[in-house]
């Protein structure tokens, strides 16, 4: 099983093993080599620390977990992003 971990990059977290591969699932999700605006390099969010997503569906609501938690339930890719 891949060893997963979330990355913010941008305005965007996603869920990846390595910085590299947060790079590449932005790439796939936006589209293109290199996603733009991103700057910087992705930062490693600690697997210890508690991040609150909102859901703004038909229900809107609020989960808290752990980075830890959140890369192993989603898996690979966007995980969620401050633009919308």
């Amino acid at each position: 099983m891949p060893d997963l971990h979330v990355y913010k990059l941008g305005p965007d977290w996603f869920v990846a093993e390595s910085p590299e591969e947060a790079v590449t699932c932005a790439a796939e999700y936006y589209g293109g080599t290199r996603v733009e605006p991103y700057d910087s390099e992705p930062v490693l969010e600690p697997d210890e620390k508690m991040m609150t997503i909102n859901f703004e569906d038909e229900q809107p609501s609020r989960q808290t977990r752990s980075c830890a938690e959140w890369a192993k339930s989603d898996g690979r890719g966007l995980l969620c992003s401050t633009e919308w």
